[in-house]
C-alpha cells in the first residue's frame, strides 16, 4: 500500500483539480453571460430580431432567458440606457438563501445535509449546503439587537422532486451540523446544572440518584452523553424542586393524548 503521505498528497491534488474545474465552469458561464449582454447592447432601439414582425412595439431583448419575476415600472415613460425595467430569472433552477448567525455558520461545511419544511406541503424536501458566504452583515433582530448574520446558500438534492416554489418564497430550513448512527443520548428536559457541571437524576432501586454527566453535542430535543450514564438507565425528565438525591420515586404512566 502507498504511504499515508502519498495518499494525502494525491487527495490534495484531486481536491485542487476539482476546485480548478469548478472555477473554470463558473468562468465560462460568466463569459457566456457577458457575451449575451454585449449582443443585447448592440441591438438598436426599435430594431427587430424578426424583420417580418408587426410594427407596433419596440422590441427589447434580454441577455438571458427565464420567467419575469417583477416589473419595475408598468407605466409608459422615457428611460435612459441601463434603467432596470424588470427582473428575469430561471425558476427551474432555484436556490435557498438562509441567513444564519455567524456563530452557527462557522460550524457548517459545504455539503452538509438540510431539510426544507413549512413550504406549504406535507413532506420535507431534501437539500444540501452549496456555499457559505465569506462575509457577514449586521442585521437588527425583532428584539432590537444587532446580530452578525451570514448567508448560507442551499440547493435541492439530486433527484428531489421540487414543488412549484418561486422567487422570494418563504421556507423553513433545518441544517444538519453533525450526526452519528450510534450515540448515547438523554432528553434535554432531564439535564440541569449542578454547580459548573451538567447532571441528571437516574432512577436506581426506586430512588433518584444525582448523577454528574458529560455532555457532547446537543440540539433542542436531546443531548449526546459522553460519560456518567449507561444505555438503558432511566432518567427523570423535568425534575421539580421536590426531587433530590435519594428521594424515593415511582414511574407514572402518562395518558396518550390521542
Amino acid at each position: 500500500t502507498a504511504p499515508d503521505a502519498q495518499v494525502e498528497q494525491a487527495e490534495t491534488a484531486l481536491n485542487v483539480a476539482a476546485a480548478q474545474l469548478d472555477s473554470a465552469h463558473a468562468t465560462e458561464e460568466m463569459r457566456q453571460s457577458e457575451l449575451r449582454a454585449a449582443k443585447a447592447v448592440l441591438i438598436e432601439p426599435g430594431q427587430k430580431s424578426d424583420p417580418g414582425a408587426i410594427d407596433c412595439c419596440i422590441e427589447i431583448t434580454a441577455p438571458v432567458s427565464g420567467t419575469v419575476l417583477s416589473i419595475t415600472s408598468s407605466s409608459a415613460r422615457p428611460v435612459t440606457a441601463g434603467t432596470t425595467l424588470l427582473s428575469i430569472g430561471p425558476t427551474d433552477d432555484l436556490e435557498i438563501v438562509v441567513e444564519l448567525l455567524s456563530t452557527d455558520a462557522v460550524r457548517l461545511d459545504a455539503g452538509a445535509p438540510a431539510h426544507i419544511e413549512r413550504w406549504g406541503g406535507d413532506r420535507s424536501l431534501v437539500a444540501e449546503v452549496r456555499e457559505i458566504e465569506p462575509a457577514a452583515f449586521t442585521k437588527t433582530s425583532a428584539l432590537g439587537i444587532e446580530e452578525q448574520r451570514v448567508r448560507v446558500i442551499l440547493e435541492f438534492a439530486d433527484g428531489e422532486e421540487v414543488p412549484p416554489l418561486g422567487h422570494n418564497f418563504r421556507v423553513y430550513a433545518r441544517i444538519v451540523e453533525w450526526s452519528s448512527e450510534d450515540t448515547l443520548q438523554v432528553p434535554i428536559s432531564a439535564l440541569f446544572r449542578e454547580g459548573a457541571d451538567w447532571a441528571v437524576f437516574v432512577v436506581r432501586e426506586g430512588a433518584a440518584v444525582l448523577t454528574p454527566v458529560e455532555i457532547g453535542r446537543r440540539n433542542s430535543d436531546v443531548a449526546q452523553v459522553t460519560g456518567g450514564v449507561d444505555a438503558g438507565d432511566v432518567v427523570i425528565t423535568h425534575p421539580s424542586d421536590r426531587v433530590a438525591d435519594g428521594v424515593l420515586v415511582q414511574a407514572r404512566e402518562v395518558a396518550d393524548p390521542g
